[in-house]
């Protein structure tokens, strides 16, 4: 009786462990798919963020992607 008593605790340990491990993976896919979405709002109230349809259509008859770097200091 205890011999199945350990067989059943073993099994049981096994099918949580593996349900733990789908549920990680699961989760991990979610974060993965979720950031590359690039899914971006602007909040603000005066939609400080925000690019203007003329800056859009600027961008978009762009023939190249555009990267911007801002750097800036607390300070100034």
């Amino acid at each position: 009786m205890k011999a199945n008593a350990k067989t059943h605790a073993l099994s049981s340990f096994g099918s949580g462990a593996a349900g733990l491990l789908l549920l990680l993976l699961v989760i991990g896919a979610v974060v993965v798919t979720l950031g590359n979405l690039r899914l971006r709002r602007d909040f603000t109230e005066d939609k400080l963020f925000t690019l203007s349809d003329g800056s859009r259509r600027l961008l978009a008859a762009l023939p190249e992607d555009v990267t911007l770097k801002f750097f800036f200091n607390r300070s100034s």
